[in-house]
């Protein structure tokens, strides 16, 4: 399946005429990083070296007014984690695609859907994660809205593990096996007062509907908080 969307976009590619005016958008970043790993600052204990390669392609589609259509596609591997030189780790995935309906209904707020990346203030919560040589990013549906202030509401699922495997009729039951899905939902809203003062105020709720102990929900739990940064002259709070 991986291998067919990576053709999809060569085909998209290669049928597109490219000009000035063009509506698609090409992109991609290379990051190679050697690491040594001596944590415990023993120098009679080895100290791991390695080094991993995260190489990411994205094409963007642009060609109809307020929408956006966005692809990128992502190999992450440490080098040499194959264990031999011919074989293939098959690790191409997708690190984002969705739709972006921009300025819906002209009321100012977008709509996006799909798989796309997150990162609210200082990425406590919820971050990009770019120093790591996979990233992070979320599927689901977000609500922005951004004129004098930002706010962005957001229903994401983090592990999806119910539902119907097959359109086949034959594999439909009577009795569909037990969600054990982890979702969550939240906003965030942002308002700089000046670019000096900038007030964060964000809730998120939980919902890990496995239960190991067959009763109650692995996790079901409202994290509500606030951040407030500003500056005094070389002084920033």
């Amino acid at each position: 399946m991986k291998v067919i969307y990576f053709f999809a976009v060569l085909v998209l590619l290669l049928t597109t005429s490219f000009s000035q005016n063009n509506p698609w958008n090409l992109s991609g970043n290379l990051q190679i990083r050697t690491e040594v790993d001596g944590r415990d600052f023993n120098n009679k204990t080895y100290a791991p070296m390695f080094t991993s390669l995260r190489t990411r392609f994205a094409v963007e589609n642009n060609s109809i007014d307020n929408i956006q259509f966005y692809l990128q596609l992502q190999d992450s591997r440490v080098l040499g984690e194959e264990l031999s030189t011919s074989s293939n780790l098959k690790n191409v995935d997708i690190y984002q695609a969705f739709i972006k309906v921009k300025n819906v209904f002209n009321s100012g707020i977008n709509l996006q859907a799909g798989k796309f990346m997150m990162s609210y203030g200082t990425e406590r919560f919820f971050g990009a994660n770019n120093w790591s040589y996979i990233g992070r990013s979320f599927s689901g549906l977000r609500l922005n809205y951004e004129k004098d202030f930002k706010l962005d509401l957001f229903a994401i699922t983090v592990a999806r593990s119910a539902g119907v495997l097959s359109p086949s009729p034959s594999n439909y039951k009577l009795e569909l096996p037990e969600d054990s899905s982890y979702v969550t939902y939240g906003f965030w809203f942002s308002n700089p007062f000046s670019k000096t003062n900038i007030l964060d105020i964000f809730s998120y709720y939980e919902l890990n509907r496995k239960k190991s102990d067959k009763q109650h929900n692995d996790l079901q739990i409202l994290t509500t908080g606030l951040s407030y940064q500003t500056v005094f002259d070389k002084l920033k709070v």
